[in-house]
C-alpha cells in the first residue's frame, strides 16, 4: 500500500520561498485539477501544486523534497491516458508547463 504524504505549513512556506506565492497552489480547485488526468475515474489529490519557472527552481524544489522525503510527481499538460502523472502518494505536483524555452514563465495562471 502506498503511503500518502501531506505537507505541513512550514513545508509549503519553503516552496513559496523558492518560487513565490503566486506559483504555489493549495486551493481545492487546483488540487483537484492536478490530481487527475484523462484517465477515467481516478483522482489522487496532492498537497500542493508548484509551478517552477526554470531549472534552478526545479532543482531547489527537488533538493528540498529529497531532504524532507516528500514525493514529487512531474506533470505536463495532464492529457495522459495511463495515470502516469497522478500523484498517488500525495505530496508535490511539479508542473513543467511554466518552464519556457528561455527559462521564464510563460503566462501560467
Amino acid at each position: 500500500k502506498i503511503k500518502r504524504v501531506l505537507l505541513n505549513e512550514a513545508q509549503v512556506a519553503a516552496l513559496v520561498a523558492i518560487v513565490g506565492a503566486e506559483y504555489v497552489k493549495t486551493d481545492a480547485e487546483s488540487l483537484e485539477v492536478h490530481g487527475q488526468d484523462e484517465t477515467e475515474d481516478l483522482l489522487f489529490l496532492p498537497s500542493v501544486v508548484v509551478e517552477p519557472a526554470n531549472t534552478a527552481e526545479v532543482s531547489a524544489i527537488m533538493r528540498y523534497a529529497n531532504e524532507h522525503a516528500l514525493p514529487v510527481t512531474p506533470r505536463g499538460g495532464g492529457t495522459g491516458l495511463s495515470g502516469g502523472a497522478l500523484p498517488v502518494a500525495g505530496g508535490i505536483v511539479l508542473v513543467a508547463l511554466a518552464i519556457g524555452a528561455q527559462g521564464q514563465r510563460e503566462g501560467m495562471q
